[in-house]
């Protein structure tokens, strides 16, 4: 659900043309789909060796988006998530990291966290099995959302073999970087919230 945005008009982003080892790649990336679904979306694809991975800004969303739910309207299972991170704050804010698989034998991770125009961080509700069960969670929690704006920051890494540890671990490094890099463009474009 859309909320009206604090972002000033004409507010704009910018991903650097490398972050730590990962160079961005500046044409599109057949077969790597990062679900948006905001008023305004913004797709950013950087490459480290073989790996390759897409980093989302989605805005703006009344409360939480669970982004689970679109990957499975596009055909991925979700098969583990781990919260991680600190308490809410910009010095340490928490994300989720979620594990899926297709039909295609397809692997994808994707690392998630929303933040409202307070600053807060937030991350969704645990994995629950099956859309259905996911759909009613979703329309049971939008009774209790705050009003305010949030903007989701994701990175998506898809691929036919799951990443070892080390790489693993160098994704969510990426993921922890740019979120940063967003955020610190977005605190800079809001307007006092009324």
């Amino acid at each position: 659900m859309a909320s009206a945005s604090a972002l000033r008009a004409g507010a704009t982003f910018t991903m650097p043309e490398q972050i730590g080892n990962w160079k961005r790649l500046n044409s599109a990336v057949p077969g790597h789909q990062v679900e948006t679904q905001g008023i305004c979306s913004q797709i950013w694809h950087y490459q480290q060796g073989q790996a390759v991975a897409s980093v989302a800004l989605d805005y703006p969303f009344q409360g939480h988006h669970d982004l689970k739910i679109c990957y499975e309207l596009c055909g991925w299972e979700m098969v583990g998530q781990q919260f991680q991170g600190g308490r809410g704050t910009n010095r340490s804010p928490p994300f989720t990291e979620v594990r899926m698989r297709n039909q295609l034998s397809q692997q994808g991770t994707f690392w998630l966290s929303s933040v409202n125009e307070r600053g807060e961080w937030k991350v969704g509700p645990p994995l629950k099995p099956g859309m259905k069960s996911g759909m009613v969670e979703r329309l049971r929690s939008l009774a209790f959302q705050d009003a305010s704006a949030t903007y989701q920051i994701q990175v998506l890494w898809t691929g036919f073999n799951p990443l070892a540890p080390t790489e693993e671990e160098q994704v969510r490094q990426f993921y922890q970087a740019a979120r940063q890099m967003l955020w610190r463009q977005l605190s800079a474009q809001m307007q006092e919230a009324k």
